[in-house]
């Protein structure tokens, strides 16, 4: 887990220390605004691992609640909160009692996060950042039942997933009202997936690491000012990997106060 968490750390230290010395004396008191929001995402991801062609995967349905500070000093601040819905393809289990080719969808789990931003310089018509984003689900255990055997047996699954993202973002300000952006980013996933089986007297447990087979991100979207203190933001992410790529998307509305 750290190697994926230092890279992360290290964009948060950057955006912190770019920040004037005159202006962090004043982030509490030159609010500019903040802002509440509602989302939702879906997104899937090919899992680093798999037996022969079948390669494993993870995709998920987000939605949640933002609450975000834009400073004076061109500082953002958010705290993500939510659910969200997994579902996993081809994790093999070999070390149970009977081996398990996993496949299951609906499984929920609490998202907490946070994400930060930094205005590094404003042209007459863009504007240059950086980004970071760290996601945390924590999931549900779920218990299902195993087919086909002569006696009852159970498996209980219990995943978790962490999402980190950071890196330069450019946005396009030459239209009032509507505002392009791209974001290209290192863009991670990992976590662990627990799996404790009974069958009759036979009991296991197997907790297998995942992660994302890429860690490359490449976003792309908009926002929309519908009104002084209504926003709609509309983004999409496609994720190079060996062999093909992943993708996102991401709708999100946002009240200003």
């Amino acid at each position: 887990m750290s190697r994926h968490v230092c890279p992360l750390a290290a964009f948060f230290l950057a955006v912190l220390f770019s920040v004037p010395q005159h202006a962090l004396g004043q982030l509490r008191l030159e609010s500019k605004s903040f802002r509440v929001g509602v989302h939702t995402e879906y997104f899937s991801r090919a899992l680093a691992g798999g037996d022969g062609a079948r390669l494993p995967g993870l995709s998920a349905y987000l939605s949640g609640l933002s609450l975000g500070y834009e400073l004076r000093a061109g500082f953002s601040l958010t705290l993500l909160l939510g659910y969200a819905s997994s579902s996993y393809r081809n994790l093999i289990f070999r070390q149970l009692p009977f081996s398990v080719d996993f496949e299951g969808s609906g499984m929920g789990g609490f998202v907490v996060g946070a994400e930060a931003g930094k205005s590094i310089f404003t042209g007459v018509s863009y504007e240059i950042g950086v980004l970071g984003q760290f996601l945390a689900c924590l999931g549900i255990q779920k218990e299902y039942d195993i087919p086909g055997l002569a006696v009852p047996g159970k498996v209980k699954a219990s995943p978790s997933w962490m999402r980190a993202s950071a890196g330069p973002v450019v946005r396009l300000t030459a239209w009032e009202g509507f505002t392009p952006y791209f974001y290209p980013c290192f863009h991670t996933l990992w976590g662990t997936f627990s799996m404790d089986q009974a069958v009759d007297s036979l009991e296991g447990e197997e907790k297998k690491e995942i992660k994302s087979k890429g860690q490359l991100g490449l976003l792309a979207g908009t926002t929309l000012d519908l009104s002084p203190r209504f926003q709609i933001k509309a983004e999409a992410g496609l994720y190079p990997r060996t062999g093909g790529s992943d993708y996102s998307v991401t709708i999100q509305a946002l009240f200003g106060f």
